[in-house]
């Protein structure tokens, strides 16, 4: 599966919403990425997992299902069901952290700021290509393939959602690129 962008294809006020609500939320943990050591370790809300809502976050919950849902109606190149979702902050003390994940499938990646500007890094590392992340565009890509985000540049707190999917065929991401 190619790495596609997928352009302006959430409104921007949802974003934003979401930014706030993930900054109010009180279900950040450090779990993230398993298997690694604390001092590794991101800061990230768990939403969805094995197609299950796990958190109790009516709110974010609902917020995200419909940011997915905006991504979906504009490019329908994914399953609708979510098997997984969560939202991660980044910093400047945040090591790249290159890893595989979710044996099979795809995930949809996408800034929840609403202001990231090129220059404050946090780019997305997929299979060796660099690709700059900007409010509004998914990234879909195949996840068992190396990837990481970039270094943070700034003072700022790179906030962003994934959503792990099931994969489908090469034809109908094709149509997209």
């Amino acid at each position: 599966m190619n790495t596609v962008i997928l352009h302006s294809c959430v409104d921007a006020n949802l974003l934003q919403r979401t930014y706030e609500a993930s900054w109010e939320s009180s279900e950040w943990t450090f779990e993230f990425p398993r298997n690694s050591s604390y001092d590794k370790r991101h800061p990230k809300i768990t939403l969805i997992e094995h197609g299950q809502v796990i958190s109790k976050d009516e709110n974010l919950i609902s917020l995200i299902k419909e940011i997915h849902s905006q991504i979906y109606d504009s490019y329908e190149c994914f399953d609708r069901e979510i098997l997984f979702a969560g939202i991660s902050m980044k910093d400047i003390t945040f090591k790249e952290n290159v890893h595989t994940d979710h044996n099979g499938g795809c995930k949809l990646l996408g800034l929840l700021n609403p202001i990231w500007k090129k220059e404050w890094g946090g780019s997305f590392i997929h299979d060796e290509m660099v690709y700059d992340m900007q409010p509004g565009n998914f990234v879909l890509f195949d996840s068992t393939v190396e990837h990481a985000a970039d270094k943070i540049l700034c003072e700022e707190k790179r906030v962003a959602i994934d959503f792990h999917q099931e994969k489908l065929g090469e034809a109908r991401l094709d149509f997209y690129k």
